[in-house]
């Protein structure tokens, strides 16, 4: 492995442990959060999917073999599209991006809150630079806050493919189409015409 690939790799892997650390930390200080996830699964056994191993022992399955739709675990591949694209320079995580461009992608009341969330804590902590937010904080605030509007500039500015191109890191064999999360409400599909006269 040439030096350059190492340190690219390196560089790709720290991303992501960053990213996931920063996830995990954020979820062990609210428990409460562990506790509503294990209270939904029971309720709606036939709506969730969960595999958990420790060891390359099962601790927990239920409905593991069920194709679900993707919903927000496309983040998880968004991220690793970006960590790629951040380690080959293709992107620079530490570019600024206007606030006003991440707001396109912004609809209200179609996320909980994360994305408002996201805003507040970037204020709180100062990692706006007037108006504009560094590319790698909005990553965070995807995967941190779940961010529906920081993952649909990440996948518009990495390129769909791309995304979908991760896949195959999974193996997954089957799944759902990925799309844009909140933006695909506004697509519809006209109805074939009649064509009996």
């Amino acid at each position: 492995m040439s030096l350059q690939s190492y340190r690219s790799t390196r560089r790709k892997i720290l991303f992501l442990l960053t990213l996931f650390t920063s996830s995990v930390s954020f979820a062990q200080l609210k428990p409460a959060l562990a506790d509503s996830f294990f209270n939904f699964i029971l309720a709606n056994k036939n709506r969730a999917s969960v595999y958990i191993t420790r060891n390359d022992s099962v601790v927990a399955s239920l409905n593991e073999n069920k194709l679900m739709p993707l919903a927000s675990t496309v983040k998880i591949m968004v991220a690793i599209e970006f960590a790629q694209q951040s380690a080959k320079d293709v992107i620079n995580e530490n570019s600024y991006i206007s606030l006003n461009e991440l707001d396109k992608y912004y609809i209200p009341n179609t996320d909980g809150g994360a994305h408002p969330a996201w805003l507040d804590y970037a204020k709180k902590n100062k990692l706006l630079k007037g108006d504009s937010v560094k590319l790698v904080d909005v990553a965070r605030g995807m995967i941190i806050f779940s961010s529906n509007a920081n993952t649909e500039y990440l996948m518009d500015l990495l390129g769909f493919d791309n995304v979908k191109e991760n896949i195959s890191l999974f193996n997954l064999k089957q799944h759902t189409t990925i799309f844009p999360i909140v933006g695909s409400m506004f697509i519809y599909q006209l109805p074939k015409k009649n064509n009996r006269r």
